[in-house]
């Protein structure tokens, strides 16, 4: 059977929640499709069309034919006579994998995190619709590693920021209840995790919902030194724009303690950087915050990205190294004449995952980047299996990308594309250890 990608599953996800809870703002709000943005400057243009299921080995043979990559099914989060829709949400470098489960007979959503043996649920029952966003890599002594996202604890309204610390296959689970509406997108390798939460400050003229920061069990101001939205202050952090998580890495934080978000300077007003504990530099980020979307920023300070053009009606793929004069274009996969081309993800080691398509109704189809490859086409290095459709979510340090599986009895699993080592000798990834 030929494999089809599929992105269609965060709809349905809206849809059914829309049914259970009487409107589809209620399902983004508790992570269940892509979330709303925040007002800002300008009018921002809607985000890119999600692709409709594309048939694997389609349009595009770009590159080598040969199976680049094998499929490590990992099983599903619940038993099969359970009536569910499970998506994953974020996979590190060593094995594990975290994201959700909606229950359809009581309207809810745990936190489920394959821990590369077996499942485990993340959040208590009483903590309802539980959203994970990110996950740390497991500590190489320890194998501890950490998640974070948001969901709604019992009797509350409003949504809260949470972490769970996972310590030999056992969670210990934490939510901020003091801190609603609250939420954490990314966390990096050193337990710093990013995202926002309502804030009075004691010396602001107003209540807002600013940038937060996270360790070692500390909630506090992402820079304490902002009462209000005034020039050299963020607004709001960044994370990925394809599901509102950060799929690999912390995304919206790198390891080194530099967060992406938006704000201004007091001349110009975009996507800015801003490293924890130190002043805040000012920068404004090449790209125009009103026509882009970022896939988060990565160890080594790039931030890959899509643009649209208006005068030419087209998307295109870039990436900027911070500090660079100019981003780099990703182009396009050799032999396509589409120029609308869509970042999802990227890794560590410069690779980006992405798709492209829907000029003139023509299908999509999903893609690699690296600086060695180019663009290559994703559909023409998977071979032939039973599954029915397949949706790629992120690309980690190891090569390997985040999928969701539909098998062909209609059940949803998670796991990975391998690349081979014919791929890792074309020179498209570099292990880390």
């Amino acid at each position: 059977m030929s494999t089809r990608f599929n992105t269609g599953t965060a709809a349905l996800i809206v849809a059914a929640f829309a049914a259970a809870h009487g409107s589809a703002s209620a399902a983004t709000r508790h992570g269940l499709g892509a979330p709303s943005l925040k007002p800002v400057h300008g009018r921002r243009l809607p985000p890119p069309p999600r692709p409709a299921p594309i048939p694997l080995g389609g349009r595009h043979h770009a590159g080598p034919l040969a199976t680049q990559y094998t499929i490590a099914d990992v099983g599903a989060p619940s038993p099969s006579n359970v009536v569910v829709l499970e998506q994953p949400a974020s996979f590190n470098n060593t094995g594990q994998i975290v994201g959700y489960a909606y229950n359809y007979q009581n309207g809810t959503s745990n936190c489920m995190a394959y821990t590369g043996s077996k499942w485990l649920r993340l959040n208590a029952f009483s903590f309802r619709y539980c959203t994970p966003q990110s996950i740390t890599n497991a500590n190489p002594s320890t194998g501890t590693y950490e998640i974070v996202g948001y969901g709604d604890p019992q009797n509350s309204v409003e949504q809260n920021a949470f972490t769970a610390t996972v310590v030999k296959s056992v969670a210990r689970f934490a939510d901020f209840t003091g801190h609603a509406p609250s939420a954490l997108y990314g966390v990096n390798n050193s337990g710093a995790a990013v995202g926002y939460s309502y804030y009075n400050p004691p010396k602001g003229f107003f209540e807002s919902d600013p940038p937060f920061v996270e360790s070692n069990g500390k909630f506090a101001p992402l820079q304490p030194q902002c009462t209000t939205n005034q020039p050299l202050c963020m607004q709001d952090v960044e994370s990925s724009w394809w599901d509102g998580d950060c799929a690999f890495g912390g995304c919206s934080i790198n390891d080194a303690g530099v967060v992406l978000g938006y704000g201004n300077n007091g001349s110009s007003y975009g996507y800015e950087i801003y490293t924890v504990g130190q002043p805040s530099s000012g920068e404004i980020l090449p790209m125009s915050y009103d026509v882009s979307y970022v896939a988060g920023i990565n160890d080594a300070n790039q931030i890959a990205y899509s643009q649209y053009t208006y005068s030419g009606d087209t998307w295109s793929a870039w990436i900027y190294q911070v500090g660079a004069s100019a981003p780099t274009s990703l182009g396009t996969i050799p032999g396509d004449s589409c120029s609308y081309e869509y970042v999802m993800g990227q890794n560590n080691n410069g690779q980006v995952l992405g798709y492209s398509g829907g000029c003139q109704n023509e299908s999509y189809t999903y893609w690699t980047w690296d600086p060695v490859n180019g663009m290559v086409d994703l559909d023409a290095e998977i071979g032939q299996n039973s599954y029915s459709s397949i949706t790629p979510y992120g690309i980690n340090d190891n090569g390997q990308i985040l999928v969701e599986l539909e098998t062909s009895t209609g059940h949803t699993h998670w796991g990975t594309l391998d690349p081979s080592g014919s791929l890792l000798r074309r020179g498209a990834v570099t292990h880390k250890g």
